[in-house]
């Protein structure tokens, strides 16, 4: 995990600090729910029952992306939100100065956001990759 991560962490658990929201928090979740499917694809390729070697290979492959990707989008998302605290302090008395605030945000009333629920693309493989290894990746111990 790269020391920016770290720092939003730190941020996330204080709860003083205002400047992480849910869209970091849920994306660092997401990138250890992911670092864990690694983990367990990982042992479960030593003894391979429901996949094939090279499907665990793959599955192990996008998950080891993806978990980068979310923890990357926990920093972005928290940067997204520091330049919007920034741009809602911007004067907005005149015409021209709304008109600022509005350039300053991009159009876009939340930087970070790249798409609906669903469709965002870290969302995407989180959802396959669960659904693959759901109740696949180790067989499943006797009662």
């Amino acid at each position: 995990m790269n020391s920016k991560v770290y720092e939003v962490l730190d941020k996330i658990t204080d709860s003083d600090d205002t400047t992480v929201g849910g869209g970091c928090a849920s994306a660092l979740s997401g990138a250890m729910a992911a670092g864990m499917l690694s983990m367990v694809a990982k042992l479960s390729k030593k003894k391979p029952v429901n996949f094939t070697e090279e499907q665990y290979d793959a599955i192990i492959n996008e998950l080891e992306q993806l978990n980068q990707q979310l923890q990357e989008g926990c920093v972005h998302d928290t940067e997204a939100y520091c330049m919007i605290v920034d741009a809602f302090k911007l004067p907005k008395g005149t015409d021209e100065e709304k008109a600022a605030l509005r350039q300053s945000r991009g159009g876009r009333r939340h930087p970070g956001r790249r798409g609906p629920p669903g469709e965002r693309p870290s969302e995407r493989p989180c959802v396959r990759a669960g659904r693959a290894a759901a109740g696949q990746l180790q067989p499943r111990l006797p009662v």
